[in-house]
């Protein structure tokens, strides 16, 4: 797939109050997703207390990406991380994991970042790969056996500064 040319796109935190956030996530999600979240799905997750989200906006205020997480104690688990397709390869998938290694990595590099995917996801494996080897960042990758598929958990940590940054497992 070609790549696009890296677009400037600002990050804002989405507020379940807010109803045109919610209306722009849903339509995103029904974009991206065979059976996307509905606006009350979205505006349910984003009044969870240790639930945030964040979108990618461009200058025009059109979401081009969202990331949807829990924050406890010193590790973000991604529920949902969504592109637009038409928007892929322009950077804004690693603008947004960007912005949740800078909100864990405060940490002192003791937190992580947990994502489950699955095995039939090739748009999010390729994504979580390219972004793991590109970013220094070190990768485990778990199996998890359960119903409908199996899924695999990416975990991301920030490589301990005075070693070298480990190679990827994925």
């Amino acid at each position: 797939m070609k790549e696009m040319p890296k677009q400037k796109v600002s990050m804002q935190v989405l507020k379940p109050s807010n109803i045109e956030h919610l209306q722009k996530l849903a339509n995103l999600d029904a974009v991206c997703e065979e059976k996307g979240w509905t606006l009350g799905k979205f505006r349910s997750e984003l009044t969870h207390p240790k639930t945030t989200g964040v979108g990618a906006f461009d200058e025009h205020m059109n979401l081009w990406g969202y990331a949807i997480f829990d924050y406890r104690e010193n590790q973000i688990d991604i529920i949902a991380l969504r592109v637009d397709p038409y928007k892929r390869r322009s950077g804004v998938g690693t603008k947004l994991m960007e912005y949740l290694i800078k909100a864990i990595y405060p940490l002192e590099g003791k937190g992580s970042i947990v994502v489950d995917v699955c095995e039939l996801n090739e748009v999010a494996w390729n994504f979580l790969r390219s972004f793991s080897r590109s970013n220094g960042v070190d990768t485990k990758v778990r199996m998890i056996k359960d119903n409908p598929y199996d899924r695999y958990r990416f975990t991301f940590k920030e490589p301990a500064k005075e070693e070298a940054c480990a190679e990827s497992r994925i």
